[in-house]
């Protein structure tokens, strides 16, 4: 992955940006086919650093939120190669979440998960306080530092649903849209969030929607190269339009006025992606965006033996 050495912020983090996956054992070659790796730890490397990026006048340690699809609840269902088995899957997430420091994530597909599973677990990343929107099904959830109060749990109108959350000033979206082919189900979806969201913008409140949106952006139009392609008609088997994708999801998203914080902070020259496109996002309301730090897609070849969302890393200035 490429460093970003040519912004102010971002050079400071460089040589913290590489990610790798070490494992403990060897393994079985009928677990992940990956028998030969006989690596020291699972969890990927911190991705940006946590404090040190110093902005003049904002305090070192920026706030930090995370939105993940750990893919069906770590579990082994419907899960092969590349892939660790669950077990270790969910040892290695929780490595990683924990070198984060994070303030919130943002968690989907948290099959099984129970609301006491889910607040015990979260202290491995140091969260007191943690929320699932309805413990059945392909789940979403949130975690935190601080007290969370749940503003809404929808499920009409939604393939998985909506979690509506306040905490720390911020009122926080998180959501997993529907993952087939029928683009206009992605649109309601949206259109849904947006009018909650516009309501909370009305009201001058910092706002993030973060999730598995399943939906490409027109400001990822530039990255979507033949490997993208390959896993967008033949893998997924998504359709495409006078050649492109669909971007009138996430098109209404940026008509809104919210800001992806991955676009905003990656450098001009990104590579076109190397596998499956980006579907995860990090998006915040204006005034929040122009408080943005940093922010990183964390893709990798490693990342992938854990889930197949690469999460999303963005940090703030907040509060004020």
């Amino acid at each position: 992955m490429k460093t970003h050495s040519n912004h102010p912020i971002m050079s400071a983090l460089s040589t913290a940006y590489a990610i790798s996956v070490v494992f403990a054992i060897a393994f079985a070659p009928q677990t992940v086919g990956a028998q030969d790796l006989n690596y020291q730890s699972h969890a990927p490397q911190q991705t940006l650093a946590r404090a040190g990026a110093t902005v003049q006048g904002q305090a070192d340690d920026p706030y930090r939120v995370i939105t993940f699809n750990v893919l069906v609840g770590f579990n082994d269902y419907r899960v092969g190669d590349p892939y660790l088995p669950g077990a270790e899957r969910k040892q290695a997430a929780y490595e990683w979440l924990e070198e984060q420091q994070p303030d919130l994530v943002g968690l989907q597909e948290m099959n099984g998960y129970t609301l006491e599973e889910l607040q015990t677990d979260a202290k491995a990343w140091g969260h007191d306080h943690a929320v699932l929107l309805k413990e059945n099904g392909y789940d979403i959830a949130l975690t935190a530092k601080r007290p969370i109060e749940v503003v809404e749990r929808v499920t009409d109108g939604f393939h998985h649903g909506l979690l509506h959350c306040r905490v720390d000033g911020i009122d926080v979206f998180v959501t997993h849209f529907y993952p087939g082919k029928e683009n206009q189900r992605r649109m309601q979806e949206m259109a849904a969030v947006l009018e909650r969201m516009q309501q909370v913008m009305d009201d001058e409140r910092p706002c993030l929607v973060m999730g598995d949106l399943n939906a490409l952006s027109p400001q990822d139009d530039s990255l979507f190269g033949e490997t993208a392609r390959h896993w967008h008609v033949d893998l997924w088997q998504w359709p495409l339009t006078d050649g492109k994708p669909y971007y009138n999801v996430l098109q209404q998203a940026l008509d809104a006025g919210l800001v992806d914080a991955w676009v905003k902070h990656r450098p001009e020259d990104q590579p076109q992606f190397p596998g499956r496109p980006r579907i995860d996002y990090v998006l915040a309301s204006p005034e929040f965006a122009a408080r943005s730090r940093a922010a990183e897609w964390v893709e990798s070849e490693e990342m992938h033996k854990l889930s197949d969302h690469p999460p999303v890393v963005a940090d703030f200035d907040w509060p004020e």
